[in-house]
């Protein structure tokens, strides 16, 4: 590696304006940012003369410990780092009549068979159902009760909507 290209991203540094003199003191940041990460980019820095340089922004992004933090917590927590949010606006339109709330598949009326074996779905009867089943999609904590509660995120009052 040669002194004109950056220490941490490797790329050159002649073309950019946002150039940071690295010293004792930021040396010691990269040394430190390094070990908690557990990379190898103090084996690269250790030997360097000092003073080196660096992109301002990649002197920045390495050293800041809240984005580190926030990723270690998560990895710590179980949960998967690139795991998506599914938002509403990215949905499209439910229609609470025609779908089931549970699994979004179209639920028909049978007219073939008699009346009392036609349903074979349940409407959504009382206020209190939407409470209890955001609680029970929010303990769950999975990719289906995520879909339910996007599906129930846009609905007030199911009852009203004729949920099914």
């Amino acid at each position: 590696m040669s002194n004109t290209d950056c220490v941490i991203c490797k790329e050159a540094i002649q073309d950019c304006d946002a150039i940071q003199t690295i010293f004792d003191k930021g040396h010691a940041s990269i040394l430190a940012a390094s070990a908690s990460r557990d990379d190898n980019l103090h084996i690269d820095v250790e030997d360097l003369e000092k003073p080196y340089q660096v992109h301002v922004r990649c002197f920045k992004d390495y050293t800041r410990r809240t984005p580190f933090a926030a990723v270690k917590r998560k990895l710590e927590a179980g949960t998967v780092a690139d795991e998506t949010v599914l938002l509403r606006s990215k949905t499209l339109d439910f229609k609470f009549k025609e779908n089931s709330l549970f699994c979004a598949k179209q639920v028909g009326v049978n007219t073939k068979c008699p009346k009392s074996r036609r349903r074979d779905f349940s409407c959504v009867e009382t206020v209190e159902f939407l409470p209890s089943l955001v609680t029970a999609a929010r303990e769950r904590n999975d990719k289906w009760g995520n879909e339910v509660l996007v599906r129930i995120q846009s609905c007030c009052d199911l009852v009203a909507e004729e949920a099914r």
